[in-house]
């Protein structure tokens, strides 16, 4: 694109790009309006993005612009993660919640006290202050919570390790 980075242009080719993959690029296609896209994909840029000096809109703008001629294709491969990463969160939430919620109550009760038993110490305050049977609605929840700080946890590690290597090993 050769056009200059601004918002209006960002958020155009924003929502271009987000018609594109929600109609090609899942099995389930989306149709979306012009409207629709600009809208999703200023709500998951605002809510996702994680800039260099600032978040959201006002931090991708800067970011490209920094970027120069290539603050483009910057955009799009941002874009592209956030939609992959939302759409990952949503399968889990789903499949988790379909997978959970069909249990029976005691079941469920169970599941929440291991997970209070072992993770407890690192739930919020409020949370923590709950019985376990005020929990179990929100075991799933607590479950993807523990997924996902653990799979943050396993990719910082891996990071770290690969910064200690010397360079000449594999």
């Amino acid at each position: 694109m050769s056009e200059p980075i601004n918002n209006a242009a960002l958020l155009r080719a924003a929502g271009e790009f987000f018609i594109h993959v929600y109609r090609c690029g899942f099995t389930f296609s989306r149709v979306l309006s012009s409207e629709q896209a600009q809208a999703e994909a200023l709500f998951l840029i605002e809510r996702r993005y994680q800039g260099t000096d600032a978040d959201g809109f006002d931090g991708i703008l800067r970011d490209m612009a920094q970027c120069g001629g290539t603050g483009w294709r910057a955009l799009f491969l941002v874009l592209g993660e956030i939609i992959k990463d939302t759409q990952r969160e949503q399968y889990v939430r789903w499949v988790l919640n379909m997978q959970i919620n069909q249990l029976d109550w005691g079941t469920r009760r169970d599941l929440t006290a291991l997970m209070v038993q072992r993770w407890g110490a690192f739930l919020k305050g409020s949370v923590f202050k709950r019985s376990v049977e005020q929990l179990v609605p929100a075991c799933a929840d607590l479950i993807r919570g523990y997924a996902t700080s653990n799979e943050a946890l396993r990719q910082e590690w891996r990071l770290r390790c690969q910064k200690s290597k010397p360079s000449g090993s594999a």
